[in-house]
């Protein structure tokens, strides 16, 4: 069943202005799926009533295109492909008949050149893979309320934001001074600006290094944890450096591993404060390595949302959350206790499954389809 609409409590300042009634913020949520539309509500659902916003949902993106341009959401969560009609369809058909929405796009399409044209197109404001830790996808509407509200605030009856929300931390230097040479990932030659505001859309780190490890990109995410050198910075060359020296020579040799051998590397950065996971991984092209940062508060990925995810056996997950730690086929063969030659066999099945074909490219898929979620359960807020 498709959930309900979430009021704002009773004497929220949404709910009553200074001897007039302000309308709550409305935020829609469009997916063809109506068990993760119910998930989401409950995501949301305690957030939505501190706030002020009132939740609808809808799981026909024509239904809600029709309900949308009747009265139109200050910001629209959207799966990209939707049977009957895209996500981009969506949001380029609403912004013409509701130029004021904001848009976040939650998708399991993880093509970075499909983002591009999607934020190109669809004036995207934010950019996440499922499944998306709840705690960022509620600070990324919040963040697009703030930006509905500085667009749309003169002259309306907008209502004004509740107290102690975080305010929006503005570009750091090393994000403002990435340039575009690099190629991105999934292919494609897109301009430094659109690059760039593709990779500040999502929800993880991106450095992309030369075969010296100098910072070539480095989008908003990275940016600003290098800014902050919470636990990576840049040094005076330009080189992505780690502050611990005891993780400094596992980078090194992470690089090493992937120069050399064309295999994903995965270390954890205890030193930073929470710890960052850092996971290098070679490009195609002048020995360029490109390094997926998140905060992990474990080595491995679940081993049942891996299994969700793309349709594996409880043992294939094993293996594939082992390998996407970092290790070689034989360590995660003994993690997993099987003989290596059963290792290549469950291998070989994912490759089919997932439609890579080398370890490097099944380590991508997986980081690029989990990074934007928490990995410890552990960092779930309370109830």
């Amino acid at each position: 069943m498709q959930p309900g609409p979430t009021r704002p409590a009773p004497g929220h300042p949404a709910e009553e202005g200074a001897g007039r009634i302000v309308t709550a913020v409305k935020i829609a949520f469009v997916d063809d799926e109506p068990e993760l539309l119910a998930a989401l509500h409950r995501a949301v659902r305690q957030s939505a009533l501190r706030q002020g916003w009132d939740l609808a949902f809808h799981s026909d993106p024509r239904e809600a295109l029709q309900a949308l341009s009747r009265q139109p959401a200050a910001v629209v969560v959207m799966d990209l492909k939707m049977p009957g009609m895209g996500g981009l369809q969506l949001a380029t058909s609403l912004r013409a008949r509701a130029p004021g929405t904001v848009f976040i796009v939650l998708s399991g399409c993880n093509e970075f050149q499909t983002a591009i044209e999607t934020i190109n197109r669809a004036g995207v404001f934010r950019y996440f893979l499922k499944p998306a830790a709840p705690a960022e996808l509620i600070a990324g509407i919040a963040d697009a309320v703030r930006h509905w509200r500085a667009a749309n605030a003169e002259g309306s009856d907008i209502p004004a934001e509740p107290d102690g929300g975080p305010a929006r931390a503005p570009l750091p230097a090393a994000a403002e001074g990435a340039t575009g040479s690099a190629p991105l990932p999934g292919g494609g030659a897109p301009s430094k600006e659109a690059g760039m505001l593709a990779l500040d859309m999502l929800a993880f780190g991106i450095v992309v290094t030369d075969s010296r490890g100098r910072i070539e990109i480095a989008n908003r995410y990275a940016g600003e944890i290098l800014a902050a050198r919470r636990g990576l910075y840049s040094d005076p060359e330009g080189v992505l450096r780690v502050a611990d020296r005891r993780d400094q020579v596992r980078l090194d040799q992470s690089r090493r591993k992937a120069q050399d051998r064309g295999e994903a590397a995965a270390l954890s950065i205890e030193a930073a404060e929470p710890p960052l996971r850092l996971l290098v991984m070679p490009l195609a092209e002048g020995g360029r390595l490109l390094h997926y940062v998140t905060e992990a508060g474990s080595r491995a990925y679940p081993a049942d949302l891996i299994a969700a995810l793309f349709d594996l056996t409880p043992a294939e997950a094993r293996l594939v959350g082992a390998l996407s730690a970092g290790v070689d086929l034989d360590q995660a063969a003994s993690d997993c206790g099987v003989t290596k030659s059963t290792a290549r066999s469950y291998l070989k099945q994912v490759f089919v499954k997932t439609g890579v074909t080398r370890q490097a490219e099944l380590v991508r898929l997986v980081l690029t389809s989990m990074a934007s979620m928490e990995i410890s359960s552990a960092r779930a807020p309370a109830r």
